[in-house]
């Protein structure tokens, strides 16, 4: 496991997601990441512009909120009510962790961001 730097984030996870986009899990230890703010694999050259912070409106009361970044809300379904709070319990651990759901945009290429991949965050 990469060491997280401060200006840095690493990708935990990213799909794409269709009338979406590119939705990253991103790891960081900043206090928020805002719209158009861009991130850089120094690896492969390949950039993205953050759009928002996906927020989850059935775990709105354990979301750790960020006066400065751009959020958007969706709505999930579940099958039972022990799915939807293992949901919760899920984005609790993750958000303590410095883990959040980003939409991204790719910067002249399609590609989604490779798991583990180290970001810079260009401001």
């Amino acid at each position: 496991m990469k060491k997280l730097e401060k200006g840095k984030v690493i990708v935990k996870n990213s799909f794409k997601i269709s009338n979406l986009g590119v939705v990253a899990e991103l790891q960081h230890h900043e206090n928020g990441l805002p719209k158009g703010i861009l991130l850089k694999s120094l690896n492969s050259g390949l950039s993205w512009s953050v759009r928002s912070r996906m927020l989850f409106e059935h775990a709105m009361e354990v979301h750790q909120i960020f006066a400065k970044e751009n959020t958007e809300k969706t709505i999930l379904r579940f099958g039972s009510i022990d799915q939807k709070k293992e949901s919760i319990r899920e984005i609790q651990v993750k958000e303590q962790s410095g883990i959040y759901q980003y939409v991204i945009e790719p910067i002249s290429h399609e590609q989604k961001p490779d798991q583990d991949m180290e970001l810079m965050i260009i401001e």
